[in-house]
């Protein structure tokens, strides 16, 4: 999901890019889940959208360069060590689960 998202974000499918949040969003619900349930399971939304994000991001590859690949990958691997980004989806994430959007 991540790679789809930063992909959409480099001009490969970017009028997409909300397919591939929609992805991302799917698993990090995901893994909530699992970190409060102790079981892994998807709702429903989130089956429909990392189907989705999934066909993107096979397009995605279909299309895009060796060097835009490696830019994606590089880039993937910068945010995830960066944990000021992290810690802020996360916090944004627990804010989401204490006040459900209706």
């Amino acid at each position: 999901m991540n790679l789809s998202m930063l992909l959409a974000e480099l001009d490969i499918g970017k009028e997409y890019l909300a397919i591939a949040i929609a992805g991302q969003e799917a698993v990090v619900r995901c893994q909530a889940r699992a970190a409060h349930t102790g079981k892994w399971g998807l709702d429903g939304p989130a089956i429909a959208a990392i189907e989705q994000a999934l066909e993107l991001h096979d397009q995605q590859v279909e299309i895009a360069t060796q060097a835009q690949m490696s830019a994606a990958v590089r880039e993937m691997h910068r945010r995830a060590a960066n944990p000021e980004y992290v810690m802020r989806l996360e916090k944004e994430e627990r804010k989401t689960e204490c006040h459900p959007q209706s």
